[in-house]
């Protein structure tokens, strides 16, 4: 969702955003905590720039949801 504003706020209009997650959640004291995160994406944007896009995706990414998911914990 935030990659999808970034875009529009460029100018650009995905047709297509698929994203895949994998994380690593691994036992932290009583509870558990994601250490790692990483997302494959796979964009369908007609007529699209790339630098307007790579410049879209690093302003996704600092707002990202879980930008502290080191510290989360699950029960």
């Amino acid at each position: 969702m935030a990659l999808s504003k970034q875009l529009g706020d460029a100018g650009m209009i995905a047709s297509k955003l698929e994203t895949t997650c994998t994380i690593s959640l691994e036992k932290v004291g009583e509870g558990f905590s994601i250490t790692k995160s990483h997302l494959d994406l796979v964009a369908t944007i007609p007529n699209a720039d790339k630098a307007k896009f790579d410049a879209a995706v690093k302003g996704a990414e600092t707002g990202a949801p879980f930008p502290g998911y080191s510290r989360q914990k699950f029960r």
